[in-house]
């Protein structure tokens, strides 16, 4: 595990997401250092992350701020953190919670080891092509 150790004050909602406050997400990414870059994109950062104390490895989705510009209005973006919090599907990464703070939306997923969905998708795509 990593030199620090990330708090966890946050509140959970009855739908089982939780809401983070911003100094949990600093801390859960050691102020986003670049050492725990997971993944890019356009539209977003993901980052290995730490909460409950350091007991529990997740990833952290940060938007860019291009991003953010287009959620309009926030009660969409609150229907849609209820909605993702509670789809429950083999097949998805569950959504643990999520912080609104000004200009920065951050979304919290379990952790899922042995690379991303996209690298196996593309290398299963590739062995068939070859």
């Amino acid at each position: 595990m990593d030199s620090f150790i990330s708090v966890s004050s946050s509140n959970m909602y009855e739908d089982g997401c939780q809401r983070f406050v911003l100094s949990e997400i600093h801390s859960g990414t050691n102020d986003f250092d670049e050492s725990l870059i997971m993944g890019t994109g356009d539209s977003r950062i993901v980052y290995k992350a730490y909460i409950d104390y350091g007991s529990r490895v997740v990833a952290m989705k940060r938007l860019k701020k291009f991003m953010i510009e287009k959620i309009v209005f926030m009660s969409n973006f609150c229907k849609e953190i209820e909605t993702l919090s509670q789809l429950r599907n083999p097949n998805l990464v569950p959504l643990i919670g999520y912080c609104y703070h000004k200009s920065k939306v951050i979304l919290v997923y379990e952790y899922m080891a042995n690379r991303s969905l996209r690298s196996h998708l593309y290398e299963t795509q590739n062995r068939l092509a070859s």
